[in-house]
């Protein structure tokens, strides 16, 4: 999940997604969805922002996938916050 700065235009947050989608592919990692859940109010400010663009991706890939996208996503321009959750439910069992 990332929230991104909702002031930015259509065509960045379509460029800062795309720059996600882009590494998850490089990884050779399977990307399932993305879900736009558009603009809300955040419950507390975050480095004076009070709203954000909410976006949910599902994919699956390696640990250094998980890793590179935590220090890309620390230091891109944009991204106000970005949480990477473990879904167990989904993964395979052999």
């Amino acid at each position: 999940m990332m929230i991104t700065d909702s002031v930015l235009g259509e065509k960045e947050q379509e460029n800062l997604v795309s720059k996600v989608k882009d590494m998850i592919s490089k990884y050779d990692a399977e990307l399932y969805s993305i879900d736009k859940l558009g603009e809300k109010k955040l419950a507390y400010s975050i480095n004076g922002y009070d709203t954000g663009t909410y976006y949910v991706l599902f994919f699956s890939g390696s640990n250094e996938l998980i890793e590179e996208l935590k220090r890309v996503l620390k230091i891109t321009e944009g991204i106000i916050r970005f949480r990477i959750f473990r879904r167990e439910d989904l993964e395979k069992v052999e």
